[in-house]
């Protein structure tokens, strides 16, 4: 039977900068005779209803970037400048290094091992952004599959007929860019580095870098390097630059999913020996592994929302692989399935069900 609820999603809450896990323990589980999730080899769906936090925040790369300001968020985590960075006990729990590649697990085992991966190269302005990453041991030989970015920040705002910023809007009347710079003198195609007014909003962290064409527009690459006021582009850019053209930034990023919740699935087809990724109900990613045997549950310990090693101190959210963020459903069954009715709960088939938690009570 299931209990309907109303009101707000409860959850389980693993506030930035935490060190927690859940334990599904063997030994408690198993008295003498494997059963459920532990006797189960073949296909099977994993789901999982969640709130990610942002594990980036918003620090300050370049010279003339906004001094950060959320540092006292369960949500988010405390932005700093790069300059000051070894004073802050959040760049000892997770450095600005390990934060743009940072791995949040939500099962961990042996064989199988699904994450939410960040997908960033920089954070000043840029909240985390995540993609799935499954790892998966058949017959030995363990192969790992990533989708592509399926959870991202928001840009653009509304644009303000009394604000300064009379360039960045788009044709919706949106802002979605900020001019910062203009290109000082002529550069002919290709261009692979050119000069600038100012680099004070600049920095070398893989930084887009923006012209306007009409209501849109053109990225002319990625900053990889700035000496004086000469910036480096990644890859050149195809066309020339003319002097006194406007150099823009993307506006102001939001991580408006720390208020939302995503359902996130992962199912394997013993029949194809296929691993599926879904996203809010959208197929994202579809791979097969490379060994034919078939996929069986280990007989251990399980862990959720980090890993086994239960680290304390420096670097202990990169060890452990922690996850920030809110769960609010967790199941596994015993079928491959193909689409889901719903995102916003899980509904598994009571016969089918090799595990299933949920945190929906009270937030925790």
């Amino acid at each position: 039977m299931y209990d309907v609820l109303v009101g707000k999603q409860r959850s389980l809450v693993f506030p930035v900068m935490c060190n927690g896990r859940i334990k599904v323990d063997y030994a408690k589980n198993v008295a003498t005779t494997n059963f459920g999730i532990y006797d189960h080899e073949g296909s099977f769906t994993f789901e999982a209803i969640l709130t990610p936090y942002d594990v980036n925040g918003n620090c300050r790369l370049s010279s003339g970037g906004t001094i950060p300001t959320v540092r006292d968020s369960k949500k988010i985590m405390p932005g700093y400048n790069l300059s000051a960075a070894s004073n802050h006990q959040s760049n000892k729990y997770l450095s600005i290094a390990n934060r743009t590649a940072h791995k949040m697990c939500l099962f961990h085992s042996t064989s199988l091992k699904i994450y939410l991966v960040n997908t960033t190269s920089y954070n000043e302005n840029l909240p985390a952004e995540y993609k799935i990453q499954v790892s998966m041991t058949i017959g030995g030989v363990t192969e790992t599959f990533d989708s592509p970015t399926v959870i991202s920040s928001n840009l653009s705002r509304l644009f303000d007929y009394a604000g300064s910023d009379t360039e960045g809007f788009d044709r919706t009347g949106k802002i979605n860019y900020e001019q910062v710079t203009q290109v000082d003198g002529d550069f002919s195609a290709p261009v692979s580095s050119f000069d600038v007014d100012s680099v004070t909003r600049l920095h070398t962290s893989s930084q887009p870098l923006f012209i306007r064409s009409g209501f849109d527009f053109v990225q002319i690459g990625t900053i990889s390097g700035i000496s004086s006021n000469t910036v480096t582009l990644g890859a050149a850019y195809s066309s020339a630059l003319s002097n006194n053209t406007d150099i823009f930034l993307e506006a102001t990023r939001e991580p408006a999913y720390v208020n939302s919740f995503y359902h996130i699935a992962v199912t394997y087809s013993k029949t194809k020996n296929t691993i599926t990724l879904f996203c809010n109900n959208r197929q994202v990613f579809q791979d097969t592994h490379s060994n034919s045997g078939t996929f069986a549950f280990d007989q251990e310990d399980f862990y959720i929302g980090a890993n086994n090693n239960a680290s304390r101190g420096d670097n202990s959210a990169s060890t452990n692989e922690q996850f920030m963020g809110e769960l609010h459903e967790l199941a596994f069954t015993n079928t491959r399935r193909d689409e889901f009715s719903g995102y916003s709960n899980l509904l598994p088939n009571l016969d089918n069900t090799l595990l299933y938690l949920r945190f929906e009570e009270v937030d925790v």
